[in-house]
């Protein structure tokens, strides 16, 4: 039996207040209509367990195991809702916060089980992310977290419901204060500046985990998941929900008792940990000189980031088979307005916003061509629309070209990169023209021999299309 999550209508505004702050696309609010039933669902479970603690052990028919939801204390003694995430060989637990969106570290003994009247409650938290701001690499900054946070303090906040991620259980939202019409959005918007370059395709990050396919003949009804630029964007087929849910549930269990990889290797398949103690299947693309972040890809997911050793876990080999539900797209022949495929998208250009508003829903999707047998170029149907592509385009947020005369750039092939295109993406991460030059020349050394894939320490590439670095230095996390 699992507590209900409240589904809000897209397109809906709610008063809303602060739960949980991680950073800009990792937070939850409380509904404002929520206030009453919090402070009376704590009342009532300090009632129901408070005396309890002086037993300071389960009973025997009280085990508690990993998923299962539990009755929480604090330091103050208040009691919260609970779902336990892991269970260290020592006993102590992560619990997961369902009202509030923290983790908390407590040993087990101190739990109690949740009783049923409290599980028929639904959350009172909702997770959420700014919508149409990309999480930077190395995370956001704390001196930016720390803005955001304080801006959620206001008595009067509203968010608007742009979108929900049913795969990692987020709401996109867009959130406003009363006094003001510009939205807290375009205000953080000034700080995301890894929009602009397009992570570079790289099909040996399929080596190990394989890749969904589309339906190259057929229409193909899909969802987005993750969402970088109209030419950039990941989606999943709708019928994969189902599996891919179970398939996580047995990833928890599996990776409890494994110990943090030692020694990192490219392209390896991994276990990432995220911010709330929950695994998802990652490759690692890259890492710093001291090995204490990794640059993995989170396979399911489309996201590119920066991870902690400490949150990685070798991923077991019956984890491996499933292909991997994120699929890369591109919307076919669809270029930044004015431009061209050598055009970079501006983090600020409204066709992010219409493409968000528009893909909500289940949309169906035809191939037209695969490039370098990974990246998707789609045209996208959408109910009551059509054509999506035709739709921008008459629209003026972005251009079609009838004749491209700079073909796509095949980063895996043996032909030499198109230095214009390459030229454009890397000089958008301030790189100049020589130093791209070199990096260019390296990184078809290193893709055409897949020799090298471990034999990286001296000189490691990291060529995400979101960032382009020596990866020698660590990213800033501050």
């Amino acid at each position: 039996m699992d507590i209900p999550t409240v589904n809000h209508h897209v397109g809906s505004t709610e008063r809303v207040f602060i739960a949980h702050v991680n950073d800009l696309n990792d937070f939850y609010l409380h509904s404002d209509f929520f206030r009453d039933p919090l402070l009376k669902l704590g009342q009532e479970l300090y009632t129901e367990y408070s005396e309890s603690l002086t037993k300071n052990t389960l009973e025997i028919n009280e085990t508690l195991n990993i998923g299962d939801y539990c009755a929480c204390p604090s330091e103050s003694e208040d009691w919260y809702r609970g779902l336990i995430r892991q269970i260290d060989s020592n006993d102590n637990a992560s619990v997961f916060k369902i009202d509030y969106g923290d983790v908390q570290y407590i040993p087990i003994k101190f739990l109690r089980p949740l009783h049923k009247r409290f599980i028929q409650l639904h959350r009172l938290a909702f997770h959420c992310s700014l919508v149409n701001l990309i999480k930077p690499l190395d995370g956001w900054s704390t001196k930016i977290i720390d803005e955001f946070r304080s801006r959620l303090t206001t008595t009067f906040l509203y968010a608007k419901f742009i979108n929900y991620n049913e795969i990692i259980d987020i709401s996109e939202v867009e959130i406003t204060e009363k006094s003001s019409k510009i939205s807290l959005n375009k205000d953080f918007q000034q700080y995301q500046i890894q929009r602009l370059v397009i992570p570079m395709n790289d099909k040996f990050l399929y080596k190990y985990i394989p890749l969904e396919r589309l339906d190259c003949i057929q229409s193909n009804q899909i969802r987005m998941l993750y969402y970088i630029c109209p030419s950039r964007f990941y989606v999943y087929l709708r019928e994969n929900i189902n599996s891919y849910m179970s398939f996580q549930n047995d990833l928890q269990k599996a990776i409890q008792n494994l110990r943090s990889i030692s020694i990192p290797v490219k392209y390896q398949p991994v276990a990432a940990q995220d911010n709330h103690a929950i695994w998802h299947r990652a490759v690692i693309f890259d890492f710093d000189s001291d090995l204490t972040k990794i640059y993995v890809y989170f396979i399911d997911i489309g996201q590119r980031e920066y991870i902690s050793i400490n949150n990685i876990r070798p991923l077991p080999e019956e984890f491996h088979c499933k292909p991997a539900l994120a699929i890369p797209c591109c919307l076919y022949n669809i270029y930044p307005l004015n431009g061209n495929d050598q055009s970079i998208w501006e983090s600020n250009d409204p066709v992010h916003d219409e493409f968000n508003r528009l893909m909500v829903n289940n949309v169906s999707c035809k191939v037209h061509s695969k490039q370098d047998q990974i990246i998707y170029d789609v045209e996208i149907d959408i109910p009551k629309i059509g054509d999506l592509g035709t739709f921008l385009v008459d629209n003026k947020l972005v251009s079609r070209t009838t004749m491209n005369n700079h073909p796509r750039p095949n980063f895996n092939s043996n032909q030499p990169l198109n230095q214009s295109y390459v030229r454009a993406q890397l000089m958008a991460s301030g790189i100049t023209p020589i130093r791209q030059q070199q990096r260019s020349t390296q990184q078809n050394e290193f893709y055409n021999n897949p020799n090298n894939m471990s034999q990286q320490s001296q000189i490691r590439m990291l060529n995400t299309g979101l960032q382009n670095t020596n990866i020698q230095q660590p990213p800033s996390t501050s």
